[in-house]
């Protein structure tokens, strides 16, 4: 077996309780259907919030898969995680602040 390993980032304003609830939702569906559920062997672990970032909270989770397949299914769960969490405006990813960088050359 393998196991792919989530780390989402989501903004400080955000529930984390809605968020894990969110991610079980996918799952659900996910196993729910047959050209998924025969490669997902366990629902999602939802390890909960596991860091705070400088401009974010992480969530971590991790799904059991058949062997190989850890990449395949991972790539579904992110691409309905992001359609879930759009409408919402949960996901944090690339919320960076711009740092103003100056140089003075001496003469």
């Amino acid at each position: 077996y393998g196991y792919y390993v989530f780390d989402l980032s989501v903004g400080y304003d955000q529930d984390v309780k809605q968020v894990e609830d969110i991610l079980r939702k996918v799952d659900e569906e996910i196993r729910g259907e047959d050209a998924w559920k025969a490669k997902i062997m366990a629902p999602i672990e939802i390890f909960g919030l596991d860091k705070f970032g400088d401009y974010a909270m992480r969530v971590g989770a991790r799904v059991k898969t058949r062997p190989s397949q850890q990449w395949a299914v991972g790539r579904e769960y992110n691409r309905r995680i992001k359609a879930a969490f759009d409408p919402e405006g949960r996901m944090n990813p690339g919320r960076l602040p711009i740092a103003a960088v100056s140089a003075e050359v001496a003469s």
